[in-house]
C-alpha cells in the first residue's frame, strides 16, 4: 500500500523520515490552546524561546494560538511576527480569550 501512495517503499520512507526534527513534548509549564476557553488541543511549553520554527516542531500551527494557561511564577511575550518581532504583549494570568490582536496571530514567543 505504501508504494501505491507514495511510490516508495517502507525502507525508503523511513531513511527519508527518521531524521526529521521532532521536539518531544513537555509535561509541565504554560499550556497553548487552538480554541477560546482552553478548548481543543492542549499544548505545553516550558520556559524558553519559541520562533516560527519551534512552535512547528512541537505541531502549534502559526497563528492558531486561542487562549494560554498560564501557572504562577512564569511570563509569556507573545509576538505578531516571526523572529520575536511586530507586535508584543506580555501575560502573566490565565487568558481564556487572547485579544483582538493577538488571538490566532502569535508567529513566536519567550516564556520566563
Amino acid at each position: 500500500i505504501w508504494i501505491s501512495l507514495t511510490g516508495k517503499d517502507l525502507d525508503t520512507l523511513w531513511n527519508e523520515y527518521k531524521n526529521f526534527p521532532v521536539t518531544p513534548a513537555f509535561n509541565s509549564g504554560i499550556s497553548v490552546f487552538l480554541a477560546p476557553n482552553y478548548k481543543g488541543r492542549e499544548i505545553k511549553l516550558e520556559r524558553g524561546n519559541y520562533d516560527l520554527s519551534e512552535l512547528l516542531s512541537l505541531a502549534i500551527p502559526d497563528n492558531e494560538i486561542a487562549s494560554i494557561k498560564i501557572p504562577s511564577g512564569y511570563t509569556i511575550k507573545a509576538y505578531s511576527d516571526i523572529n520575536f518581532a511586530g507586535e508584543m504583549v506580555e501575560l502573566t494570568t490565565d487568558t481564556p480569550a487572547l485579544d483582538a490582536n493577538f488571538i490566532r496571530k502569535i508567529s513566536s514567543l519567550v516564556v520566563q
